[in-house]
């Protein structure tokens, strides 16, 4: 999908994807207005037959010391919001629902500049 209508004779193809990121965002779609289309294109329309290039491996990472550092903190977190049976029925947690406060948590984590993302599950 661009941010202009191509007017190269080729029409302007809109696949399923693209109309279901238009309904996220609040519009009403048809999705049998969908153009076929089956991933396996990937070259750019204007940029010479290029194709599209995973970039990942640019990508900044976070070191070894700053991973470690970041699962230690969430594995205290975690280890903080551990619940026992009588703590969950004092908060309001029913039987058919689970606590999930002691089983994984998203740490964010600043190292040269950038902002990791560092999942930490619990043990148990």
């Amino acid at each position: 999908m661009t941010g202009y209508i191509n007017g190269n004779g080729q029409g302007n193809p809109i696949s399923t994807l693209t109309i279901a990121s238009l309904q996220d965002i609040g519009y009403g779609v048809d999705y049998g207005a969908a153009d076929a289309y089956d991933g396996s294109d990937t070259t750019c329309c204007f940029g010479g037959g290029a194709s599209v290039q995973d970039d990942t491996d640019s990508l900044p990472s976070l070191s070894e010391e700053g991973r470690a550092t970041a699962i230690a903190y969430g594995k205290q977190v975690l280890s903080e919001n551990a619940l026992s049976v009588s703590d969950g029925e004092d908060i309001g947690i029913s039987e058919d629902l689970e606590y999930a406060g002691d089983k994984v948590v998203s740490i964010l984590f600043e190292e040269g500049g950038q902002i990791f993302e560092v999942v930490v599950e619990s043990d148990s």
